[in-house]
């Protein structure tokens, strides 16, 4: 490995080369809530082995019957949303002008 860098796990090769990734504190670094919509869409398709890893754990709902308030914390997805709508609304608070 690169000085600094820690020994690879495992490497894609592809056209640019090769890519060496470590995933020790993965987990840790991909810790994005995942929306209820798409949970419940993936637990209930036609891919079994899809289905099975969303499936609604056993006691799902099971003990109060309330439902869960949502959580204050963002997704990296909503941060990107976030920034291309700031984006787009400085986009559009101008004139620009076209050359060719």
């Amino acid at each position: 490995p690169k000085p600094g860098k820690a020994e690879a796990h495992f490497e894609l090769h592809h056209y640019a080369g090769t890519v060496p990734y470590n995933i020790s504190g993965w987990l840790e670094k991909n810790k994005d809530p995942l929306n209820e919509t798409v949970i419940n869409l993936l637990g209930a398709g036609k891919e079994p082995l899809v289905s099975s890893w969303f499936a609604p754990a056993p006691d799902a709902g099971a003990s109060s019957g309330k439902r869960k308030k949502g959580g204050a914390m963002q997704t990296i997805s909503a941060t990107h949303k976030e920034s291309l709508n700031k984006l787009m609304k400085n986009l559009m608070s101008t004139s620009p002008s076209f050359i060719r």
